[in-house]
């Protein structure tokens, strides 16, 4: 296998090259880290470039920091590790993992893009053997049509993904949806920065409301109660997530609402101490209900079992 070797490279000479771009989906914005590490401590990581026959380098690792040190540093030339021009594909891909790796494992949609530029080289089976189990722990050769599944997220989506902002599941999910469903639900997802159960209800809950209507989510979330919440100046990005929910739940189970609202006004009207509380049985399926007393002590219940027992046999709910 060739190594690459340490070497300084005019910055005039290398070039950017998608056929290695494991990040086409991210903008040509320079981090402000990077841009702080380079003026600290200089060039850590020397950027990972393929010498070609031209005499050019293509970059197969570290377009950032070829374009912070652009930016940022008044230099002429750059510190690489050079790969040969004679490289294997299968080599450069390896070389290109492992500096990947020396940061953090690869998020989802880097995995997606590495595994498309194998593809470009070799055959599947090939690609699982070499490849696939130092991705995800496993070579089994249908991950690799799954993971080309999220290629067709559009790039913000893909940012969102590649960030786990949105997880690897709910990507598949949203793939199911039509463009503009799919990029409106993620849309509200990072305005409200919501956590990954409360973007699974949500989605859960659209879905499957648009589908009962024969409508879009799109078209769901224009109705006028859930355009009063998104619209609102008041409430703050956490109240308004709640109060979706809430509505969505609503319009998905009018019937369980409208008896919870009902129990509710039945409780309050009892006037119980702060210390009771009472509950129905799951989704009103009997009509048990359940009477729970806080004591602030065993002490306290010891004093008052008494009192508690001669009121539950008068009650006719005790079997002494």
């Amino acid at each position: 296998m060739s190594h690459p070797e340490f070497s300084t490279v005019p910055l005039d000479r290398i070039v950017a090259s998608p056929r290695w771009d494991i990040h086409p989906f991210l903008g040509p914005e320079i981090p402000s880290g990077l841009n702080r590490s380079l003026v600290e401590a200089g060039i850590l990581q020397p950027p990972l470039v393929l010498e070609r026959d031209d005499g050019m380098f293509e970059i197969i690792d570290g377009r950032k920091r070829v374009q912070a040190v652009r930016k940022t540093l008044d230099l002429s030339e750059c510190p690489c590790l050079v790969v040969p021009p004679a490289s294997l594909p299968q080599e450069i891909l390896s070389l290109l993992l492992a500096s990947q790796s020396c940061h953090a494992l690869l998020s989802p949609m880097e995995t997606a893009y590495f595994l498309k530029i194998c593809g470009d080289f070799m055959p599947q089976e090939e690609v699982a053997e070499s490849f696939l189990s130092r991705l995800t722990g496993r070579n089994n050769i249908s991950l690799l049509p799954r993971y080309n599944r999220l290629l067709a997220l559009e790039f913000g989506l893909q940012i969102l993904v590649h960030q786990r902002f949105i997880a690897e599941t709910m990507a598949f999910e949203l793939l199911q949806l039509t463009a503009d469903d799919r990029n409106k639900l993620a849309s509200l997802f990072a305005d409200f920065q919501m956590g990954g159960s409360k973007q699974r209800r949500f989605f859960s809950l659209a879905r499957d409301l648009a589908m009962r209507a024969e409508t879009s989510i799109t078209a769901l979330l224009a109705q006028p109660p859930l355009q009063e919440i998104l619209q609102h100046q008041q409430m703050n990005a956490p109240q308004k997530v709640q109060n979706l929910l809430t509505i969505l739940q609503q319009m998905a189970t009018p019937s369980l609402y409208r008896d919870e609202q009902a129990f509710k006004a039945g409780v309050a009207r009892l006037d119980l101490p702060a210390s009771c509380t009472v509950q129905h049985s799951q989704a009103f399926e009997t009509e048990e209900v359940h009477l729970s007393i806080k004591f602030d002590s065993f002490d306290q219940l010891r004093m008052s079992s008494t009192a508690l027992l001669e009121t539950l046999q008068d009650l006719g709910l005790s079997d002494t």
